[in-house]
């Protein structure tokens, strides 16, 4: 039986799923860093103050802290997993839209994505758009938003 997927999304899904999209490359290098910081982390020096007769159970800490890692990772494999379902026209789409430097050398934001028009892709505005509307749906559903 096949599947139904929206031709639309509601707007709090789609700001969630462009959000993602934007974000990607900083995910992802948060997530190592912060693996990083949980395995090697060690705790500070004592300030001389009086503690709790109880021991703390470091191991536990790092296993809890690993396991909030879990719903970023999650959401970076989801990503991956939709970027593989694309072709590389509308790779570079999504790379151009969202993750290309501007002429004045700041980074695409959210607020000011690249025009469809100043892709630089052979297809018609109308296309780009499709294509990147697809690929936000696949997202969507890969992230189980919809």
């Amino acid at each position: 039986m096949r599947t139904y997927i929206p031709s639309s999304l509601p707007r709090e899904v789609y700001k969630r799923v462009t959000s993602i999209i934007r974000d990607y490359p900083y995910l992802k290098y948060q997530l190592e860093e912060a693996r990083r910081g949980v395995l090697e982390s060690s705790p500070g020096p004592p300030d001389g103050q009086p503690r709790s007769s109880t021991t703390s159970d470091s191991t536990f800490a790092k296993a809890a802290a690993l396991s909030r890692l879990d719903m970023l990772d999650w959401r970076i494999k989801a990503f991956e997993d939709a970027w593989k379902q694309l072709g590389g026209i509308e790779q570079q789409i999504i790379r151009e839209r969202y993750w290309q430097r501007l002429p004045d050398g700041s980074y695409t934001s959210l607020r000011r994505l690249k025009p469809y028009r100043n892709i630089t892709v052979a297809y018609s505005e109308r296309t780009i758009r499709r294509l990147h509307q697809r690929f936000i749906l696949i997202l969507a559903v890969t992230l189980k938003e919809i």
